[in-house]
């Protein structure tokens, strides 16, 4: 973002949600960082929950036929 327009929309205060959430990254990466870790684990504990899973070995056949396709 030019200079200017972050003084407008500071000026202003109108930035948007992920401008904000941009911001947010650029200043404070290591919080950022346990936010995303935390959501995803949260979703990896619903994708569970829901039985959303895969199991091993089916993992791994999908894995090597990809990379053969390769």
């Amino acid at each position: 973002m030019p200079g200017p327009t972050f003084y407008r929309k500071l000026k202003h205060l109108s930035f948007t949600v992920d401008e904000m959430l941009a911001i947010a990254k650029i200043l404070h990466p290591e919080e950022a960082a346990l936010l995303e870790l935390k959501a995803s684990i949260e979703q990896g504990n619903e994708d569970i929950r829901l039985g959303n899973t895969v199991n091993h070995e089916d993992l791994l056949v999908s894995l090597k036929s990809m990379l053969e396709k390769e």
